[in-house]
């Protein structure tokens, strides 16, 4: 497939479920590929109080991501988009 090709599914009308969840991480830590299949491990850090002036952050595995080839190029084309958008341009306005 194309770059033209992705870009152009990326424009496809997608249908939004209530349902779907709505996924938060601070890092990707782990990933790989087998069989056509790419794999990605999400976590976040988590903060909890051990006693009243102890806090404790761990890092925890939220999801792991899975999907193939074709929709990995997807997500990163997406990511870019989305990266891009949110650096400061040199005029401050953004």
């Amino acid at each position: 497939m194309s770059d033209e090709t992705v870009g152009k599914a990326l424009a496809t009308q997608v249908t939004d479920d209530p349902h779907a969840p709505l996924i938060f991480f601070d890092a990707a830590p782990a990933c790989g590929h087998y069989g056509g299949i790419v794999a990605i491990t999400l976590a976040v850090d988590l903060a909890r109080t051990i006693e009243p002036s102890e806090i404790t952050v761990r890092h925890t595995v939220i999801a792991y991501l899975r999907t193939n080839v074709q929709g990995a190029k997807a997500l990163r084309e997406s990511l870019d988009r989305a990266i891009l958008l949110a650096t400061p341009t040199a005029g401050g306005k953004n």
